[in-house]
Order: C-alpha cells, then sequence, then structure tokens
C-alpha cells in the first residue's frame, strides 16, 4: 500500500473511532452482557485466543477478560506487551487494545485484567445516507423522557439509521447507550411514526449567538417497515430537493454569463 493509500485508509478509519470515555464504557459492557466472543491476538499477532468480557470496572479503570482453555496461550498472552482484541457490538465490528494484561482473581476464578481503552474502533459495516433535514419539511420530534416529561428536538440531519437535532437532556438522561422506548417524529404534511431510540452521541455545541447547547445523536431501534419506507421517501425526496436547487443555481450562472456575453 502505497504512502497516500496508507494515509487515506487511516482517515476512513478515524471516523470510527470513539473516543468518549462514557462511550467506550458502553460498549465494553453490551459486549460483556451479550456475552459475545472477544479474540485476543498478542505475541505480535502470532498467537491469539478466544475469551470474553466478564467485567468492566470503571472505578479501577480495567476490564476483567476470561481466561483462554490453553494454559501455554495464556502465559504467552500474559508475556505479550500489546494486545488487540476484537469483537462484535450490535453486528459491527469492534476493535481496541492494551498495553499487556495482569493476572488476578475474579470471583474465584483466574482472570486477567486489562486497562480500558482509551479508544475504540467501531467499524460500521451497513452505512446509511444522512441527509440535512429540509428547511422545506422540518421533521419535528418529540422524545417521552419519562414522569410524563416530554422534549422536543428539531432534527438536524437524518437517516434511515438515526437521527441528529439540538438539545439539552436532563442530568441522568444525557448518557450515550441509554434507551427512550417513546420517541415521535411528525413530519410537515402530518404524517409520522414512533419508535424506540438509542442516544449514541452527545457533542456540546455552541449557536451562532452565543447559547450553549447540545447536538443529539440518536439511532433507531426495531424500525418498522414502514417506518423505514417513510424514512426513505423522505431522503430521497431531500435529495431531489438538493439537486433541484444545485442545478437551477447552475443554470442561472450560465445565463448570466451568456447574457454579459
Amino acid at each position: 500500500m502505497s504512502d497516500e493509500a496508507a494515509a487515506g485508509a487511516g482517515e476512513d478509519l478515524r471516523r470510527f473511532l470513539i473516543e468518549s470515555p462514557t462511550q467506550i464504557l458502553h460498549v465494553l459492557r453490551a459486549i460483556g452482557a451479550a456475552r459475545e466472543l472477544v479474540t485476543v491476538h498478542f505475541d505480535r499477532g502470532r498467537g491469539f485466543l478466544i475469551t470474553a468480557i466478564e467485567q468492566v470496572d470503571a472505578a479501577r479503570g480495567q476490564v476483567v477478560i476470561g481466561l483462554g482453555v490453553d494454559p501455554a496461550l495464556n502465559a504467552r498472552l500474559l508475556a505479550s506487551d500489546r494486545l488487540v482484541m476484537v469483537s462484535m457490538h450490535e453486528h459491527v465490528k469492534v476493535q481496541f487494545s492494551a498495553a499487556g494484561a495482569r493476572a488476578l482473581h475474579h470471583e474465584g476464578r483466574p482472570a486477567f485484567a486489562i486497562a480500558v481503552p482509551p479508544e475504540l474502533l467501531r467499524v460500521q459495516r451497513r452505512e446509511y445516507h444522512r441527509v440535512r433535514a429540509s428547511m422545506r419539511e422540518p421533521i419535528l420530534v418529540r422524545l417521552a423522557l419519562g414522569g410524563g416529561e416530554v422534549m422536543e428536538i428539531n432534527v438536524v440531519d437524518i437517516s434511515v439509521g438515526g437521527f441528529a437535532g439540538h438539545g439539552v437532556l436532563p442530568r441522568g438522561k444525557d448518557s450515550p447507550g441509554l434507551r427512550f422506548p417513546m420517541c415521535t417524529l411528525r413530519f410537515r404534511d402530518g404524517s409520522g411514526f414512533s419508535c424506540e431510540v438509542e442516544l449514541r452521541s452527545v457533542t456540546p455545541h455552541r449557536l451562532r449567538g452565543g447559547a450553549s447547547t447540545s447536538v443529539l445523536g440518536f439511532g433507531f431501534l426495531n424500525l418498522s417497515q414502514p417506518a423505514e419506507k417513510q424514512l426513505q421517501r423522505y431522503v430521497l425526496g431531500v435529495e431531489r430537493e438538493r439537486r433541484r436547487a444545485a442545478g437551477e443555481g447552475l443554470f442561472g450562472r450560465l445565463s448570466g454569463a451568456r447574457g454579459r456575453g
């Protein structure tokens, strides 16, 4: 691979890099809760073993993983100064690394402990075409927070996979990974649907007037087929509108140039 190609690949992968400690802990705990297999590569890639995450301890900053079945491989892992772990989270490949492991006992059994990684790669296998919400066809989201409290969010961009919008969630409701079972989307023509969503990201943002807010990223969960089709129609409509506007703008510039000529 050329230097240019390698640099391009690095740029592509950085899109999938998670550096938020809260999000990293959420993904690791979800992998453990689902009992997903974790492949640990060690000894400069010459060895590997299969294990699982037993515990994610944020207070101690460590992740506990089980031993492999082969004592010789366990010893080689323990002697390695770099480990690369590969697993799955919601059908998406996850990769992270650690500067070695140490032995300990967890719930009465021998195990390994590694440091909570400062970053984690979550490579999406399926990406959805995302568009900025149309000014002509805005979408209003009503998110039920519980206890009768409802938050309204103006959508900034959207795809069949999820949406993002400006808003500030109450303390205790702003942790990535939290699920909201009742989220209602309403389109300008009065149509809409309700579904469950998961908070994926919270990014501080400052508006033009100086006010502080956040960009909230949500993913749709178990989206119904009619809702998915409605979102596809909306995305296609916005794309048609954008291309028509771009074409009219180009036609206007060409006409102006001919007039001056």
